[in-house]
């Protein structure tokens, strides 16, 4: 394999005298390994899921930061200070300004109560839909 410049697929590298796609490539680099659209993960016998992952930042600090900028500390430094971007303050801002730590607990129990509603929901339609199908054109 011989290595080319990067990110055009006329710059792949060749494998055994073919241009390889990136799922060849990683397969002849680490084959054992899941490839990049995996949409699960092998851990021992079980298959799990892949879940969002958890920030790094819980409500407490995020309105600590937030809280920070209402004293007067200007975002550019603010940003520096947490290790964060200016994108993530101000969705930050977006979302919790205003907002007690208390109230930013109240505000994730509800989106996922929401979120397991919705999907009970969708569940529920999706048993309507088979049982119709089932029956027939009846209705």
């Amino acid at each position: 394999m011989t290595p080319r410049a990067r990110n055009s697929p006329t710059s792949w590298p060749v494998v055994n005298g073919a241009k390889a796609s990136r799922s060849r490539i990683h397969s002849a680099i680490a084959p054992d390994l899941a490839p990049w659209h995996a949409p699960t993960q092998k851990l021992g016998s079980v298959e799990r899921r892949r879940t969002k992952r958890k920030g790094r930042f819980s409500e407490e600090q995020i309105i600590n930061v937030l809280k920070e900028h209402q004293a007067g500390i200007p975002v550019v430094e603010l940003c520096r200070k947490h290790g964060i971007s200016d994108a993530t303050f101000y969705t930050w801002r977006s979302k919790y300004s205003g907002m007690e730590v208390s109230d930013a607990r109240k505000l994730k129990a509800l989106e996922d109560e929401n979120r397991k509603l919705k999907k009970l929901l969708a569940e529920s339609m999706l048993d309507v839909a088979t049982l119709r199908e089932a029956l027939g054109k009846n209705f």
